[in-house]
């Protein structure tokens, strides 16, 4: 990514997304959240696709909570809440004995 940037290329929301999401995926949330703030700092609005890959990976990695504040965070935005969004927080919640 740092190296693309290097060569002149200029990232999009849909680049963010998908290195973001190969973070979650890996395990590496931390990661993806400081992606994701990148990707805001630098001026780009993440969709409900973006935020829906950082919730699933925080569910997957026990951080329910903090999947509700993205949740909230979309609301408040008017983003359309999509269903794999509304899958990984029911899973999330489910694992977290929460529903």
């Amino acid at each position: 990514f740092e190296n693309m940037i290097r060569k002149g290329s200029k990232p999009n929301v849909a680049i963010y997304t998908v290195l973001i999401d190969g973070y979650a995926k890996s395990g590496s949330v931390e990661d993806a959240i400081r992606l994701l703030h990148r990707m805001i700092d630098e001026g780009f609005k993440p969709d409900v696709v973006t935020y829906s890959v950082v919730v699933n990976g925080l569910c997957k990695n026990g951080r329910v909570e903090e999947a509700l504040d993205y949740f909230q965070t979309c609301r408040f935005n008017g983003l359309a809440i999509n269903s794999m969004f509304y899958s990984s927080l029911i899973d999330g919640l489910g694992k977290a004995g929460r529903i």
